[in-house]
């Protein structure tokens, strides 16, 4: 069975080049939020996936998040955090 060259000068090639430095520069920016995010908290171990998701919704605009799991999220100063299940 004959091996087919590999084209490194396609169109594709050069799209997907092009998504990985958006990528890079997005996770760089989060990266950022989320310094800025946990630098008035003691980040323990469970609170990295929260602090996490807070840097995510910062960087996005969300301020508000709803949640049954108020109690972590307020620590983070620019949400306002609401639990659906009261009223």
């Amino acid at each position: 069975m004959a091996r087919t060259k590999l084209n490194l000068d396609t169109p594709l090639l050069e799209e997907l080049q092009e998504l990985q430095k958006k990528e890079r520069k997005s996770l760089g920016a989060l990266l950022e939020v989320y310094r800025e995010v946990t630098q008035d908290t003691s980040e323990r171990a469970n609170l990295v996936p929260d602090a996490h998701l807070a840097s995510i919704l910062r960087q996005h605009g969300i301020s508000t998040l709803f949640t049954h799991n108020v109690g972590d999220f307020e620590k983070f100063g620019f949400l306002d955090v609401r639990n659906p299940f009261t009223a």
